[in-house]
């Protein structure tokens, strides 16, 4: 790699040989440089009083030695992303993507974008990768910092998610190098379908059809907790047609209901990132994705026999306007996800996006069922739940007592008036653990309340009212019933974790999680694999 002027140096070293071209010693004036600038100063400012002091002992000596010196190039984020492939079967950061990205750069010029409202300057016009500048210095330690951690989680998922399409929906950060200015650029793979064909989407109240969103929660939709878009909107500029005032816009009441073999995966693997983020304490970050034309008698990259998991999400999704029904085909992925700040002035508390990393992540996690709804599904006699799609690949779970379930999306009940409500006997079941031992559930041989009436979840921009109790999206609970419905199909009724056992969990709809138990409907909630929790 050809050294650049603004590299950071990181080690100074000597080495020694005799006559006979043997290393003798290796002495070093430090490890590596400290990231604060003023002890690299310090340190640096010593440099020629320790060549002077090599030179004048290589004088005395009939020995060969060589200074060496190294500095930093950039980052290598290669290994962070577990076994998981692109669309092609190839490795997502491996040699022949980067080989292919490799070419283009020497061939093709730059197509600088400078406009984006995250203070960076993108190249979208390479094959299969986003180059990106690295905004500061914070952010490039941040990467240094995080990205071990993300790197141990993914490799835990690959060993334990067995039966799931998608380890994670982040934007995959394959390298940062420096340019001649000491620049850093990411290699950040891109969120698209190879070879798909680009849907427009019409934004009414827009001044035109766009094929992309970049969005983050139903709560930004609504009045001025977004300032940029808001202004946006109000100024009559383009930007809030990609944001969620967009969005809404585009898509109305009920918003997107997803649907094919692998819709569920991806919609579990994105609310666990963000549950992901939150520990790395992240905020900011945005779902991005495109839309595209679907594709008759073909096979989706997502519905191909593949091995290993795949990145990005793909999705079929369906919609209704004036004009009927839509379908499309969208390309999903989490970017800008590496960002700690947090806005928490007067303006910042009201108007930015850069909210706490709990609350960021709650308000986040809430457009799973608000912007996406997820294929109804059925529960046969037997506990068998799939939905009534005919799909080679489609995903069922068989259900029974005591499993543990995921939300994948959030829930809400109206209080026990108008008979939403009635007390039910909890028999005795077997509870699955993680390591194998037997335990009992705290509703078990008693008398509890079960909660019916579920609130309909249709609106697309801010809070849906007039629940008593909520269930965040990632939540875990425990199957303690299967009743018999009037047609012959069972019934799910989850006990939902404690809130001190689930970061989901928020004060406000708490409820006592021993006495009340809930009617969830099976596409609500996903079979957990084991074992349940990262260590």
């Amino acid at each position: 790699y050809p050294l650049l002027p603004g590299m950071k140096l990181l080690e100074a070293s000597t080495m020694w040989w005799d006559d006979d071209k043997n290393k003798t010693k290796k002495s070093s004036m430090w490890g590596y440089l400290p990231d604060d600038p003023a002890s690299s100063r310090r340190i640096l400012a010593q440099l020629p009083n320790y060549l002077q002091r090599e030179v004048d002992s290589f004088e005395m000596t009939n020995e060969v030695f060589k200074i060496q010196f190294v500095f930093e190039a950039g980052i290598d984020l290669r290994d962070c992303w577990a076994n998981i492939v692109d669309q092609k079967g190839n490795p997502i950061c491996g040699p022949v993507v980067l080989d292919e990205l490799s070419k283009e750069m020497k061939t093709k010029s730059p197509d600088y974008d400078r406009l984006g409202q995250s203070g960076s300057t993108i190249v979208p016009n390479y094959w299969g990768f986003i180059v990106k500048n690295v905004k500061d210095d914070l952010e490039y330690r941040l990467m240094k910092k995080e990205l071990p951690t993300v790197k141990n989680v993914l490799d835990w998922r690959d060993m334990y998610w067995t039966d799931k399409r998608y380890l994670t929906a982040l934007a995959p950060m394959c390298a940062t190098i420096a340019d001649e200015a000491g620049v850093q650029w990411l290699l950040m793979r891109k969120v698209e379908l190879e070879g798909g064909t680009k849907r427009m989407v019409e934004v009414p109240g827009g001044t035109r059809s766009v094929n992309k969103f970049d969005i983050k929660g139903p709560k930004y939709a609504a009045g001025l907790r977004d300032g940029k878009t808001a202004l946006s909107k109000m100024t009559n500029t383009d930007l809030w047609l990609y944001k969620d005032k967009g969005f809404c816009a585009a898509f109305g009441k009920g918003a997107i209901n997803l649907h094919g073999p692998y819709h569920r995966d991806a919609t579990f693997t994105m609310i666990h990132d963000a549950y992901l983020l939150e520990r790395l304490k992240m905020t900011d970050y945005s779902l991005f994705f495109f839309t595209y034309k679907p594709v008759e008698n073909e096979v989706l990259p997502t519905q191909k026999k593949l091995s290993k998991p795949t990145w990005p999400p793909i999705v079929n999704a369906v919609w209704t306007d004036d004009g009927g029904t839509n379908h499309m085909q969208i390309a999903l992925g989490i970017i800008d996800w590496v960002e700690q700040r947090v806005n928490s002035n007067l303006f910042g508390k009201h108007f930015s996006t850069m909210k706490k990393p709990g609350k960021y992540r709650t308000w986040w996690n809430q457009m799973f069922g608000q912007y996406f709804h997820l294929q109804r599904r059925t529960l046969t006699a037997d506990g068998t739940s799939a939905s009534t799609e005919m799909h080679v690949d489609q995903q069922i779970e068989k259900l029974e007592l005591g499993d543990k379930v995921c939300a994948l999306e959030k829930l809400k009940w109206y209080d026990g008036k108008s008979n939403r409500r009635k007390k039910i006997y909890i028999g005795p079941f077997a509870l699955r653990s993680a390591d194998g031992t037997p335990r009992n559930h705290c509703t078990e041989g008693k008398k509890v309340k079960a909660y019916a009436g579920q609130v309909d979840m249709t609106q697309c921009e801010g809070v849906v009212s007039g629940s008593k109790y909520k269930v965040e999206a990632g939540r875990e609970g425990t199957i303690v019933a299967m009743p018999t419905g009037r047609h012959s199909e069972r019934q799910l009724i989850v006990a939902w974790d404690a809130p001190a056992d689930d970061p989901g969990a928020t004060e406000k709809g708490a409820f006592e999680v021993c006495k009340k138990v809930f009617h969830v409907r099976p596409h609500q909630v996903m079979k957990l694999p084991l074992p349940l929790q990262f260590p």
